[in-house]
């Protein structure tokens, strides 16, 4: 008889998205990620207990002995409520089970009812999502957060008088890349590891800082600001909930490694894109006015590198050179995954999914094999972040589900500088698309990226022209054919509107321009570097 133990979070982004500085936002994931990855398994390993699930917010962990389970509950409680007091996390009871299929369900043993963990947790999440904090409103609040009292001697650069979990933040963000290079990947989080691998891939003696303010990410400071612009990507593995299962089915000493195995292949996947899109030579040289000396930085800052999430952000013009980037490398790990682990692999999926769905008349269930759902917000630099992850969240969740998690899908929004953009409501865009393949009478992202590099040329006054008459016709196809035609670049042969008007991958099949498609080719220009 074993003992079954298990945590989830919940409310994992408010906890992270405490405030807008970079540094709080990297620092907190940063200290989350050494909980998860770290710590929290050291502790199991110290009572003896074995890890079964690390990954999506949840933590499930076998014992053989009921008071190892007991002492090793309350050592992770104490962990987590003592390095981060405001996460929402849920911990099951103690359940006395023969394998964790039966932990997982209702069960009775020696007369007692155990609800099983699923329901437990659960419940748990519906009913209580709180945690106890205590206010004594004749303290000094923290003058970054405005949580928690600010402690004696702990100061922002700015002489703020901060907490402890906000100085804790701030130290976590300032990742050394110089220690990081020396250590062995045992005891390194998945983010730090994802740098590790960027600089081991990359031959130079020059040890870079990772951007600790939005600021770092350019070389010299925009306009009061206005001209700066970031970029946030967001993406995770499609249909996860699918395939856990599948991967549950194994014997549970595999279940683990399998976990691990696509947490390899993902970091293989970032650091590998990451080389490509950031060589040493787009490194960014500035003065530092916090150390008062000129240092060297990264153009680019992991927020979220989990098991399947990644969050990264960086300057608004790389963005589009990720995107191919990243999905033509995840999809070349994705075929190779057996080099990982045979249970990555689409075959071993789908096998196991028939052997899961022997009761349905064909047998079978359909399984995609692993792609991601992602998407970008282009947005200046001081949006606040909660609202970017927002909005972020919503896009990924559509670029999912109208692309049918056939492979790898993109969405995305430019945020204008004060509000959002009145045109975005009246302009009709053909998204969220497929990156490598078109799908559903959509071209697809590589495809859009083709074109823009046809069409880089195109005047910042032709373009505008167009959109605003797009936005005078309503979308009227026909109306701006014949505007067009008016043009007096129309009539020559290689100018840039007689190529839009002849090129058939801007039609319909019915030969009608296809206004969807002008309005995403333009909104993509705008942030094309090729």
């Amino acid at each position: 008889m074993f003992h079954y133990l298990s945590f989830q979070y919940s409310a994992i982004q408010k906890a992270i998205l405490r405030h807008d500085r970079l540094w709080s936002i990297s620092g907190i994931s940063h200290i989350l990620s050494e909980i998860n990855e770290i710590e929290m398994r050291e502790l199991t390993r110290d009572f003896g207990g074995l890890i079964i699930l690390a990954g999506g917010g949840k933590f499930t962990v076998r014992f053989d002995n009921g008071d190892n389970a007991k002492k090793a509950r309350v050592a992770i409680e104490r962990l987590i409520s003592t390095r981060l007091p405001m996460l929402e996390y849920q911990a099951s009871s103690i359940v006395a089970a023969d394998s964790l299929r039966g932990a997982r369900e209702k069960n009775e043993l020696d007369g007692k009812l155990y609800p099983g963990i699923i329901h437990e947790l659960s419940e748990n999440k519906r009913v209580f999502r709180g945690y106890g904090v205590t206010y004594n409103p004749h303290v000094l609040l923290c003058e970054e957060c405005e949580e928690y009292p600010a402690e004696r001697g702990l100061f922002a650069p700015d002489n703020k008088h901060i907490c402890r979990i906000c100085n804790e933040a701030r130290q976590a963000a300032r990742v050394d890349i110089s220690d990081i290079k020396k250590r062995e990947d045992i005891g390194l989080t998945g983010i730090n590891r994802i740098y590790k691998r960027y600089m081991d891939q990359i031959i130079t003696e020059r040890i870079p800082e990772i951007p600790l303010n939005m600021e770092d990410f350019f070389p010299t400071e925009g306009e009061k600001d206005k001209s700066l612009r970031l970029a946030v990507w967001m993406s995770d593995v499609n249909s996860m909930g699918d395939i856990v299962p599948l991967w549950l089915m194994q014997d549970e000493d595999k279940v683990f490694d399998t976990f691990k195995s696509l947490k390899e292949l993902f970091i293989d996947a970032i650091s590998t894109s990451l080389v490509r899109v950031f060589p040493e030579s787009e490194w960014i040289e500035k003065e530092d006015k916090e150390k008062k000396r000129k240092s060297v930085y990264i153009p680019f800052r992991l927020i979220v590198a989990g098991g399947d999430d990644l969050c990264i952000v960086m300057p608004d013009r790389y963005i589009l050179s990720f995107v191919n980037t990243f999905s033509s490398e995840m999809d070349k790990k994705a075929n190779d995954a057996v080099r990982y682990n045979k249970a990555l692999t689409r075959e071993w999926l789908e096998e196991k999914a028939k052997e899961a769905n022997t009761g349905r008349k064909d047998g079978t269930q359909e399984i995609k094999g692993i792609s991601f759902g992602g998407t970008f917000v282009v947005t200046p630099i001081h949006t606040p972040f909660a609202r970017i992850h927002a909005i972020a969240e919503e896009l990924m969740g559509e670029a999912k589900k109208k692309t049918d998690r056939t492979g790898n899908s993109i969405n995305w929004r430019i945020l204008a500088a004060d509000e959002e953009s009145q045109s975005e409501k009246i302009l009709k865009a053909e998204r969220p698309l497929l990156i490598e393949e078109p799908f559903n009478g959509y071209l697809s992202f590589n495809d859009y990226l083709t074109l823009c590099s046809k069409y880089k040329n195109i005047s910042g006054s032709h373009l505008h022209q167009i959109v605003e008459k797009i936005i005078e016709f309503n979308n009227n196809a026909d109306m701006l054919e014949k505007w067009l035609l008016r043009m007096p670049e129309a009539g020559k042969k290689d100018s840039v509107i007689s190529k839009l008007l002849r090129d058939e991958n801007l039609r319909d099949n019915d030969g009608r321009l296809n206004t969807k498609r002008l309005v995403t080719l333009f909104e993509l220009l705008t942030l094309f570097e090729g």
